[in-house]
């Protein structure tokens, strides 16, 4: 991970759950566009908590949660949100969880600009 460019994201304002015309859009730079997020659950979090990754990017590809596809980024469509298996996602405290996109450019670009990790409520 020492060679990986380090990003910020935006880390203020909404991130929608739905809808097309909302990505961000930047000059396509390479072929692929590799995004590395390392977060922990919070000690607050519990065996039956359900969680999900809200993603505000660009381009098409598809996601790896610890090293399992979660499934595939599509630029255009309603979702926004992404189920994170419970049986993929580590708990224990001091232990990262890593989320890893692979996005290929489309007219938009490939960028990720906002991400938020939270519990679903029921």
């Amino acid at each position: 991970t020492s060679k990986w460019k380090k990003i910020d994201l935006e880390t203020t304002g909404e991130i929608l759950r739905k809808g097309n015309g909302v990505q961000s859009k930047t000059s396509p730079t390479s072929l692929v566009t590799w995004y590395r997020v390392e977060f922990e659950l919070p000690d607050s979090a519990t065996e039956t908590d359900t969680w999900m990754a809200r993603i505000k990017a660009s381009g098409n590809g598809y996601m790896w949660l610890n090293g399992h596809n979660i499934g595939r980024h599509w630029e255009i469509g309603p979702q926004r949100e992404f189920y994170l298996p419970e049986c993929w996602l580590t708990k224990e405290k001091g232990k990262k969880n890593v989320l890893v996109f692979g996005l290929r450019n489309t007219d938009s670009g490939a960028s990720l600009k906002a991400l938020e990790i939270a519990s679903y409520m029921y």
